[in-house]
């Protein structure tokens, strides 16, 4: 899949505007550390940043869902309302940031 085709498919689920620049920067940041791994004889180099990169990817796709989660309320899936507080509770407990920002976020 292009870089292109994904941001246009993902356009239409990310709830936030600014994730949704981010995780653009981030993909096109990925093709060129991809792109870039290929010229040199030492491509374990870039895989650290691949990973890195491709992570802060996955993060900003979670933090969207969890703000999706926290302002959407009525969009919980109906079969799963009862165990709803567990899962909340489930997310809370694993966020995990050294600012703690998202630590205390109220998913109500």
């Amino acid at each position: 899949m292009k870089i292109n085709d994904a941001l246009e498919y993902i356009k239409g689920f990310i709830w936030n505007f600014k994730d949704y620049d981010n995780i653009e920067r981030n993909l096109y940041g990925l093709n060129e550390l991809i792109a870039t791994k290929d010229c040199y004889k030492r491509k374990w180099f870039f895989n650290k940043l691949v990973v890195i990169v491709s992570i802060s990817i996955i993060e900003a796709l979670l933090i969207d869902l969890i703000y999706r989660l926290k302002d959407g309320t009525n969009h919980f899936p109906a079969k799963l309302k009862v165990k709803q507080n567990i899962i909340k509770q489930n997310i809370r407990s694993k966020l995990c940031n050294k600012d703690n920002s998202l630590k205390n976020l109220s998913l109500s």
